[in-house]
């Protein structure tokens, strides 16, 4: 089985960061790094051992010994980049977001359907352990009917806007929005429509900064999403879940290694979650810190895309999932913009 050939088109933290766990995949070959900053691309080929770099991403695509791109360009780019790629015949790993508008949305699945190549959507947080426990007890109808989820993103960029200053454009939905977005979805199934509201903190930044964003589903579950940049606070990515058997909590510090991931069953007791490590993890991984967060998931979304491409298998996270998710991001976006509620395009 010929071993598959990893192009990475952006150098900086996340391109690096994908090469690290493709590198400790069997059956894969990371042949280049792509960047139009001179010499970023140079050195990243250099610290992570792959083949070639190139400043130009037609030459990244035009290189015969690459079957998938990684996308980790500025979120408005991504729609671009993804669509030459598959049009190149080139499989796809894209960053949040997939896109910026519908229209984008409905290229790429056309591209996809077309071309019958695989998107992958990078959506690392469905393969955090503690998501993927709660996601089987609702499967499993330990919880009940839902008829209110909450998921948050908090995360301070302050530090983050000189070395990426594109982020200071960045609109919240569709930065971090759908990490905690999709995260909803996955729980509580197609949210129909949503009504978000936004503020500027103060901050520094010129646009929003905050924003809350109400969905709901036709079964009636609401949905509250808060995507924030500026709270002064650790990073945190959490979930609340209530339902007509039981109820899930979880605190909002993962940095700290004490979760709180409590589970109650009626209205006087918690039970605490530790949920069950995935195996196929390697020591090497689970031992970094921080490695539920990042590692962890990483590892796991290289190793199930691999295995996609190699066996022709359905992606974990495919386009037209990836479609919804922006969808209901885009359409929070144009509530804010508009100030009613809007209904969320079906893909």
């Amino acid at each position: 089985m010929d071993p598959v050939g990893i192009g990475i088109l952006g150098s900086g933290l996340r391109g690096r960061s994908h090469a690290e766990y493709f590198n400790l995949i069997p059956n894969t070959r990371l042949m280049a790094f792509c960047d139009v900053e001179p010499g970023l691309a140079k050195t990243a080929a250099k610290d992570c051992e792959a083949k070639k770099h190139y400043q130009t991403y037609s030459e990244l695509l035009k290189d015969s010994n690459i079957d998938l791109i990684v996308i980790t360009t500025p979120d408005n780019q991504h729609a671009e980049h993804s669509l030459a790629a598959l049009n190149a015949g080139k499989h796809v790993l894209s960053e949040i977001p997939l896109a910026y508008t519908y229209e984008e949305c409905r290229k790429l699945i056309k591209a996809v359907e077309r071309t019958d190549l695989k998107l992958f959507f990078g959506q690392q947080t469905r393969y955090w352990a503690i998501f993927k426990d709660i996601k089987r007890r609702v499967t499993e109808g330990e919880l009940g009917n839902l008829y209110y989820v909450e998921t948050e993103y908090l995360h301070n960029m302050a530090d983050w806007y000189s070395r990426t200053p594109w982020r200071l454009d960045q609109t919240t939905m569709l930065g971090g929005g759908p990490h905690v977005v999709d995260i909803l979805r996955w729980f509580i199934g197609e949210p129909v429509e949503v009504k978000a509201y936004s503020t500027n903190m103060g901050l520094g930044r010129p646009r929003e900064d905050l924003t809350v964003a109400l969905y709901h589903t036709e079964a009636g579950c609401i949905g509250r999403v808060l995507v924030a940049y500026g709270m002064i606070r650790p990073y945190s990515l959490s979930a609340r879940l209530y339902g007509s058997k039981a109820s899930f909590e979880q605190d909002t510090n993962p940095y700290t290694h004490t979760w709180y991931n409590h589970i109650s069953h009626d209205n006087t007791d918690t039970k605490k979650i530790t949920p069950v490590k995935d195996p196929r993890v390697p020591k090497k991984v689970r031992e970094q810190p921080h490695s539920e967060i990042h590692g962890d998931a990483d590892y796991l979304q290289a190793l199930e895309i691999i295995d996609s491409i190699l066996y022709n298998t359905s992606p974990p996270i495919d386009v037209y999932e990836a479609a919804r998710t922006t969808a209901a991001c885009i359409a929070a976006q144009d509530s804010i913009k508009k100030g009613i509620a809007i209904r969320i395009p079906e893909f």
